[in-house]
């Protein structure tokens, strides 16, 4: 119990040691977000001439987050840790990747994420 009350007190540790010696990963506490995810992207269809304002919801965007849609940059406004509002730019028609990028370097990508018009 005094390791997971650490643990609690150390989100960022949230690590121990278990009776046999074994790792514990006791999870993901308050402060401590989880992985970078892309939930739910709105509207689901964009204009190839770009421009088009897209809001993803999702988990651990961060304040510098990029964002690329088929290997393009995009405009982004960081709302909060999980939504960001992004101003495509002029993309080919079809579907499209995703790929949103956290300063720290974690990646997550979504093929066929939106359809472009």
């Amino acid at each position: 119990m005094d390791r997971l009350f650490r643990a609690m007190r150390n989100p960022e540790r949230a690590r121990g040691t278990g009776k046999n010696g074994s790792d514990v990963d006791f999870g993901r506490w308050p402060g401590n977000s989880g992985p970078l995810g892309i939930g739910t992207i709105s509207p689901a269809t964009a204009s190839a001439s770009g421009g088009t304002t897209l809001t993803i919801r999702g988990s651990s965007f961060q304040s510098a987050t990029t964002v690329f849609i088929n290997g393009k940059a995009a405009t982004v406004s960081f709302k909060a840790m999980n939504t960001l509002t992004v101003v495509t730019p002029s993309i080919a028609a079809g579907s499209q990747q995703l790929t949103i990028t956290n300063p720290d370097g974690e990646t997550v990508s979504l093929d066929a994420a939106i359809t472009v018009n």
